[in-house]
């Protein structure tokens, strides 16, 4: 039984969660001492004969008796079921519409999508074509689990190299959606720094939400973003954006404005990070630690991590900050991961996966094959089809990511139903397998998971009314049905 329960403290509150249904208890410290005993008598040992001798026989069937019944309430909410899980339901699609980027990112991982063999599209300078745009869409729609609503995201390189395409497909999808009687919704994830007033009149008019790399401050965005002469782009991407914020809020536009924020251990401070973001008026912000893939200097090792995990930790006291003082709607709502975790334990939410990889959502490449995610494209072991033929139902199924109760490493984590075994497309490309996810993201979510469930425990007892009105809200999807899946 104890397996099905984790208990933790985080400032002086004991807290107990319970794995199977993600729900979440406050108790008291009578209970977690005896649940500390309880979990250290080995099995098959009389475990009232063992714990009588600090508390009483009473003392100890209530304690026992309450996680029963936590227990066995909860049973009815228990997994979703795997089998249905793996058929494909496209809600989101990528179009890579430019293999190539005008920046020369010290971390990015683009650089690594495609190997000498398979043709280095940073060289090459691939575009997707015309052809290749209005086959995927069709594809979509006529797959016959096509969702309702669809998000169609322009990714790259920098997609805004090829806005002639992305415009052009943006129209085309519009069409084409509404006569089959579905919809369909754009995002576009941009480093910034090509925006005139053509484009941002065009992704103003077909409510476009726009994801804007940003590292945080000019010193610390300009120390690994620029251009290919070597000249920071933060200065370009302040000014573009001071242009579409403005047009934006002359048109009275709802579209989302957020900002993805890449930490690396040279800069773990999160609320210095924040603050700089929130002064250029962003919406929404990620915040997401650099993917270390091929590149050990962006490794984050022990101090680095413990200053990450600092820094979050303090984030969060922020966030109660803000909120009890009233200021909390002016960015703190909407920062990611926290906003993200809240909404998992608000709907007490279940993830047998990481993301949609391969079952709700899959990458086009410029050339028109079919990959799981993003962080795959160009990789030939994770081709599932192409635009043209459509989806290899054998191959999806061969390379589909695995739910994280068949995770060797992930199905006996007491945080696994809140991550879902991490991300797949970034273990592939590390180990060729998603069995083993990266130790120091593990270590990462759960001290942050901690500090969320603390957190949301907290609104409960001093805004209550936070979550039944606002995080409802908050979480509404429908209200962000032109936010992508994919955090840059």
């Amino acid at each position: 039984m104890l397996d099905e329960f984790h208990v933790f403290t985080v400032e002086e509150t004991d807290i107990l969660l319970h794995i199977p249904t993600s729900r979440i208890f406050c108790i008291n410290s009578f209970t977690k001492k005896v649940f500390e005993k309880y979990s250290k008598i080995s099995p098959g040992k009389n475990i009232l004969n063992k714990l009588e001798s600090d508390y009483s026989s009473k003392q100890m069937r209530e304690v026992i008796d309450e996680l029963n019944f936590i227990k066995t309430s909860n049973k009815m909410l228990g997994h979703i079921s795997s089998s249905s899980e793996d058929n494909l339901r496209v809600d989101n699609i990528l179009l890579n519409i430019a293999e190539f980027c005008n920046l020369s990112c010290t971390y990015c991982s683009a650089k690594t999508y495609c190997s000498s063999k398979s043709g280095d599209h940073l060289n090459n300078s691939k575009f997707m074509s015309w052809e290749v745009a209005k086959a995927a869409i069709d594809m979509t729609l006529q797959h016959k689990k096509c969702a309702e609503y669809v998000i169609v995201c322009f990714f790259g390189g920098e997609p805004l190299l090829n806005f002639p395409l992305l415009k052009r497909a943006t129209l085309y999808a519009e069409e084409q959606f509404t006569v089959n009687g579905k919809r369909v919704g754009f995002s576009v994830a941009t480093n910034g720094t090509i925006m005139n007033p053509s484009i941002i009149k065009f992704l103003n008019e077909h409510n476009f939400g726009i994801m804007v790399s940003v590292d945080g401050s000019e010193t610390f965005h300009n120390k690994y973003r620029k251009f290919k002469n070597g000249r920071g782009s933060y200065r370009r991407v302040k000014d573009n954006l001071n242009k579409l914020m403005t047009y934006w809020k002359k048109s009275l536009s709802e579209a989302n404005i957020g900002v993805g924020a890449t930490i690396t251990p040279a800069q773990p401070d999160l609320c210095k990070i924040v603050y700089s973001l929130e002064k250029m008026g962003f919406a929404e912000i990620i915040l997401e630690p650099v993917s270390s893939l091929k590149n050990k200097i962006f490794c984050f090792k022990k101090d680095s991590l413990e200053k990450y995990k600092m820094s979050f930790q303090h984030l969060v006291k922020s966030w109660v900050k803000a909120l009890t003082e009233g200021s909390f709607f002016n960015v703190y709502h909407n920062i990611y991961p926290i906003n993200e975790m809240l909404r998992m334990i608000h709907r007490a939410e279940i993830k047998q996966n990481h993301c949609g990889a391969g079952r709700s959502f899959f990458a086009v490449s410029a050339e028109g094959y079919l990959y799981p995610c993003h962080l795959l494209l160009c990789q030939k072991n994770y081709q599932m089809g192409s635009v043209f033929e459509g989806i290899n139902e054998n191959l999806r199924l061969k390379i589909l990511p695995r739910h994280v109760d068949k995770k060797k490493k992930c199905s006996s984590c007491w945080a696994r139903y809140f991550c879902g075994g991490g991300c797949s497309g970034e273990q592939f490309r590390a180990r060729g397998n998603d069995n083993y996810p990266m130790s120091w993201r593990c270590e990462l979510f759960k001290h942050e998971m901690e500090l969320c469930i603390w957190l949301y425990t907290l609104i409960k007892k001093i805004k209550p009314d936070f979550l039944d009105m606002t995080l409802a809200e908050l979480f509404d999807e429908n209200k962000h049905n032109n936010r992508s899946g994919v955090k840059i």
